[in-house]
């Protein structure tokens, strides 16, 4: 992709995309988004899991996982979990970006992903609140925040839960969140030279997820590996220690 476009861009409603290594370029435009998926029918169906998302320190407004619902037609659901996305670290660049425009009604669940190295984490911005947010591990290194509501705090669904973030904005989007957590305590490396996102021997987030190996709405069997999630209490984030 070259300056301003997406790696990926897909303009359809019913899309399955499944363990792709995906990375951005390099440049300054608001559209460099690594994956895009903009869908405008009825009946979306939109899943995308254990993918690894790299942002090759662009920057851009569009999130490097854009999922956004168009028009006021648009309604159904978006599903991401087991992602790894990671690296745009100017202020106002986003991770991952999940909007409902021109009035469109889909619900976006969002369970078990891993952000870090972006400006802005994971955001929604949906006033009716339907962001689903479950089990996600987010650290900025911008001006964050991790967890960002567009026009505020409800723009997550009041169900969001068990999130973690280096800042406290895992708290302001749901319960039992753990904040303030030290992301070089959690993941096996963040050195840019040996950056490693999946979980460290004594990650202090072991065991803090909700188990969602059952879940109606976006069920969570295994990690980004394919290590599977036994039931009981969870890691959060793309990878099961």
């Amino acid at each position: 992709a070259g300056d301003n476009f997406p790696t990926l861009q897909l303009v359809q409603s019913h899309v399955r995309i499944e363990g792709l290594a995906l990375r951005g370029w390099p440049g300054a435009g608001p559209g460099i988004s690594t994956l895009e998926v903009d869908a405008d029918d009825a009946d979306i169906d939109v899943r995308i899991s254990h993918n690894l998302l790299a942002g090759n320190g662009s920057v851009n407004s569009h999130g490097f996982l854009r999922l956004a619902a168009l028009g006021a037609g648009a309604t159904g659901t978006f599903r991401s979990s087991n992602n790894i996305a990671y690296d745009s670290p100017d202020d106002t660049s986003e991770c991952m970006w999940h909007r409902n425009e021109g009035g469109a009604t889909a619900r976006y669940f969002i369970h078990n992903n891993t952000v870090w190295g972006c400006g802005r984490g994971i955001e929604a911005r949906d006033t009716a609140g339907r962001a689903f947010a479950v089990n996600n591990l987010a650290f900025v290194t911008g001006a964050g925040p991790a967890f960002f509501p567009y026009g505020g705090a409800g723009e997550f669904a009041s169900t969001s839960s068990h999130n973690v973030s280096g800042d406290t904005s895992a708290a302001v989007i749901g319960a039992s969140a753990l904040t303030g957590v030290d992301p070089s305590q959690v993941f096996r490396s963040v050195v840019p030279a040996t950056l490693d996102l999946r979980l460290g021997p004594d990650a202090p987030v072991v065991g803090a997820g909700k188990d969602l190996v059952l879940d109606p709405d976006l069920a969570v069997i295994d990690d980004i590996e394919g290590q599977a999630r036994a039931p009981g209490s969870n890691d959060p984030g793309a990878d099961e220690r």
